[in-house]
């Protein structure tokens, strides 16, 4: 996240992995382990814990719209209103499918997966302007579909992760209902006891601790909710 919203830590999850050529499933470089940096899980859980309870009323304010493309999406050059650096999809158009919903909450986040030109992008605060048919966004960034996840122009989150590779998608819903098992990859988790460390695959960070806790969670960090905590009954 940039801005004084809510930072961002990274949670993980399980069992059904994207497909392989999913930017998301790749490890990045100069990490061996995709759970490298599981740390201080249960202290992070508990703190979390009550944050859950908060997931459903948020969801629709805060979810990453993230659609189908195809060689009939209609093709757009971004145009962005923080002045941050060189333009960071460069000379790409991005591929945004007509009636697409921006989430009403201060983020306005979505993530684009183009394979024509194999590239993911993300917007932070998105914008369309149905009069002349435009879209904007405060920033965003862009990664190669097989590369670290980590955005390599611009950036899409305050962590620098790639904001697709955090997303869910309704393909990997359908699967995981197909094969009556779960999701296996980090997702994005908005959080007030994010601080300003991060650790890899985040390559900076904007966490505030805006809780106030004793020890804040770094972002890029992986962790992993209490296996107690009943996910149905929420």
């Amino acid at each position: 996240m940039h801005g004084p919203a809510r930072a961002r830590a990274v949670i993980a999850m399980a069992n059904v992995t994207r497909s392989p050529d999913s930017v998301a499933s790749r490890t990045p470089a100069g990490r061996p382990d995709a759970m490298a940096n599981v740390a201080n899980t249960t202290q992070y859980s508990a703190m979390l814990e009550p944050a859950i309870q908060l997931i459903g009323p948020r969801v629709a304010a805060y979810a990453v719209p993230a659609s189908a493309i195809s060689s009939h999406t209609p093709r757009y050059d971004l145009s962005f209103t923080k002045d941050w650096g060189p333009d960071p999809f460069e000379a790409n158009s991005v591929p945004i499918p007509a009636g697409t919903r921006i989430p009403p909450g201060s983020d306005g986040a979505i993530a684009i997966l183009d394979p024509a030109s194999g590239k993911a992008y993300g917007l932070w605060q998105a914008k369309h302007n149905s009069a002349d048919d435009t879209w904007s966004a405060s920033w965003g960034g862009m990664t190669d579909l097989n590369g670290s996840a980590v955005d390599q122009s611009g950036s899409s989150t305050g962590s620098n992760i790639s904001r697709y590779a955090g997303t869910v998608t309704a393909a990997e819903f359908r699967r995981a209902i197909a094969a009556n098992s779960g999701l296996n990859h980090a997702l994005f988790v908005s959080s007030d006891i994010a601080g300003g460390r991060f650790v890899p695959p985040a390559t900076k960070s904007d966490g505030v601790n805006h809780a106030h806790v004793a020890e804040s969670i770094p972002e890029g960090m992986r962790i992993q909710l209490d296996p107690a905590i009943d996910i149905d009954a929420i």
